[in-house]
């Protein structure tokens, strides 16, 4: 008994590793197409080498993280820096008008503010649906399967030469396609 116990245990062992490693093929053959068309990398060419690092799976709560994220670096990068510039050149001129209360200061000061207003109004959509995004991730399901997560190594070479070595993350749909970011975070 212990022996056809120990047997089976070892034979579901071995069958978990030959899963696993035909999911990173079949991983790896659906990135491919994507990879070469994205980054005009010909990786039929044996120098060139694609190789599946990690597969992690992805939930609801996983996908609007990544929203998130994504939402976030766009404020950071497209109005934060621009919010602030303003909002110092109101502070400035505040403090020159005090120094010289000037018409002319005065109207730099309203030009300021209508311009850090306009800023911040073109920001507010994007705040508010940040933090919709972020109080509907708090809620979200973290067991139910979206997609894959494929992280991959990508070694360019050329005459021998290291060109470019690169950590791709490549998102995959249960039906092995890949998925753009774009799509895959849409609701």
């Amino acid at each position: 008994m212990r022996k056809n116990l120990l047997i089976l245990f070892g034979f579901i062992v071995l069958s978990s590793f030959a899963i696993q490693d035909g999911l990173k093929e079949r991983m790896r053959i659906a990135v491919t197409p994507y990879v070469e068309s994205e980054l005009g990398v010909d990786l039929k060419k044996k120098e060139n080498t694609l190789t599946i690092v990690r597969i992690d799976t992805l939930t609801e709560k996983n996908r609007l993280q990544i929203k998130g994220q994504e939402m976030l670096e766009e404020l950071q990068v497209g109005y934060l820096p621009f919010i602030e510039l303003q909002q110092h050149a109101v502070n400035q001129y505040m403090l020159l008008y005090k120094i010289h209360p000037d018409k002319k200061v005065r109207n730099e000061i309203d030009n300021a503010v209508r311009e850090y207003s306009e800023i911040e109004a073109k920001a507010a959509p994007l705040i508010k649906e940040l933090e919709e995004v972020i109080a509907k991730e708090k809620k979200a399901d973290n067991k139910q399967f979206v997609a894959y997560k494929v992280s991959a190594l990508l070694s360019v070479e050329n005459q021998g030469r290291l060109i470019k070595t690169d950590t791709l993350g490549i998102i995959v749909s249960k039906d092995l396609q890949v998925i753009k970011r774009k799509d895959f975070i849409k609701d």
